[in-house]
């Protein structure tokens, strides 16, 4: 099965959401052996310690991740279009 992770938030700093997002990241990246993973994350976001696996996939965007109406807007009408192009 392929999933895709929205990893908009990931930033420069560790903090709430974005440890949590990378935890969550190195975690099946260390368990699962039968899933690929999609990961969209803002350009700029900085490592998730996946890249050199072949089931994970990471798609840098250019949404400005910070303005709360943009990223929702994007992830409402643009990611779903993504998430089918990109398999």
């Amino acid at each position: 099965m392929r999933i895709a992770i929205d990893a908009l938030l990931l930033g420069t700093r560790d903090s709430g959401v974005e440890v949590c997002i990378r935890h969550l990241v190195k975690a099946l990246a260390k368990v699962d052996e039968r899933n690929e993973y999609v990961i969209y994350v803002k350009r700029g976001a900085g490592g998730l310690g996946c890249e050199s696996n072949p089931r994970f996939r990471v798609v840098t965007t250019d949404v400005p991740s910070r303005v709360r109406t943009l990223r929702i807007l994007w992830e409402q009408a643009v990611l779903p279009k993504r998430l089918k192009s990109d398999g």
